[in-house]
């Protein structure tokens, strides 16, 4: 489903589809909401930096691949499980929803999942890097 937020990016622009993704999954994976949340900011910013760049003539062009290419890369690290940040949005929404942490006593995450363990395996603290582990 993560993969499926960046790749709507090709079909509508990248925003509705996510955000909307975003809002079903965002309870049910932090993995997925992550990405359609960043694929949403990402759109976001896109849009801000094309129209602000209309001025010349090369500088849509060069976001529209710029974007494409990003949203490529994170769609292929979506795909292998992997929580790949996108330049500049990815912290924003890192702070919407952080990373959970790993211990090395869990399982690898499945190859095309990569989704956080069941709920309850860990406990977040205020910072998530000071998180302590729930047997």
């Amino acid at each position: 489903m993560a993969l499926v937020a960046h790749a709507l990016t090709f079909l509508e622009g990248g925003i509705v589809g996510p955000l909307i993704l975003y809002f079903i999954k965002r309870k049910d994976s932090p993995f997925v909401a992550f990405h359609a949340l960043q694929s949403v900011y990402f759109g976001l910013l896109f849009l801000v930096a094309f129209f602000v760049t209309l001025v010349t003539c090369v500088g849509p062009f060069v976001c529209m691949i710029a974007y494409w290419v990003y949203e490529i890369i994170a769609c292929v690290k979506a795909n292998e499980g992997v929580w790949y940040k996108l330049p500049v949005v990815g912290q924003w929404a890192m702070n919407a929803h952080p990373i959970p942490p790993v211990y090395p006593d869990w399982p690898a995450p499945p190859p095309h999942g990569g989704h956080a363990p069941p709920a309850g395996a860990y406990h977040e603290s205020t910072d998530p890097l000071k998180a302590t582990h729930i047997p």
